[in-house]
């Protein structure tokens, strides 16, 4: 990702920072959509045969599904992907805990000091899952935030098919195909440097 070094100039929309021309410039967003396709399907399926005492079997069946094709242009301009948050483990771990939790309060009420003693155990750490998965929520709400920023910079990026150039208009850099995440990441990382309060020395 550099400037053009003939040209150091702030890049508009419509012409490559590579070869200066226009015609085979178009934008990314309008590229990948085109290059991507979603499908729906529904299969059928039928079973006979013979059971052991004479009689017949007969099973039918369906399902539907969807997929997506992509080609490879669209595929190496995809946005960056959306972050996922993973409600498996904290669902396990509270499912754990709701086993837990009575079964300590037996041991209270039946096995005295050893009893509270597990009892306390099960609602601290109760607590501390609590606790922790509420910073898991707001950390991966930022992160949703951060890729929202990223999409909406993603949706103003130009590529020129003849030199596989990607730009950001509005600013100096460029890059290849394959590297447009990248760009479009360290643009967004130049930003939240940009709009950072200046910390006295």
């Amino acid at each position: 990702m550099s400037a053009h070094p003939h040209n150091p100039t702030i890049l508009d929309a419509r012409t490559c920072p590579l070869c200066r021309q226009e015609d085979q410039v178009a934008r990314v967003a309008t590229l990948v959509r085109a290059g991507t396709t979603v499908s729906t399907g529904v299969g059928a399926l039928a079973l006979a045969g013979r059971l052991p005492g004479g009689g017949t079997l007969n099973l039918a069946g369906g399902s539907t599904g969807a997929g997506m094709g992509q080609t490879a242009l669209a595929a190496r301009l995809a946005p960056p992907p959306a972050p996922v948050f993973d409600h498996t483990n904290w669902f396990r771990g509270g499912i754990a805990l709701v086993v837990a939790l009575p079964i300590a309060i037996g041991f209270a009420a039946f096995d005295g000091v050893f009893g509270w003693l597990m009892l306390l155990c099960v609602v601290a750490a109760a607590v501390a899952t609590y606790r922790a998965y509420r910073a898991a929520r707001v950390a991966w709400r930022a992160r949703v935030a951060r890729w929202q920023r990223e999409v909406a910079v993603w949706e103003t990026t130009s590529y020129c098919l003849r030199d596989d150039c990607v730009w950001i208009p509005g600013s100096l850099d460029w890059t290849s195909g394959d590297e447009t995440v990248g760009l479009i990441r360290s643009y967004v990382d130049m930003d939240a440097y940009r709009d950072a309060p200046a910390t006295a020395d």
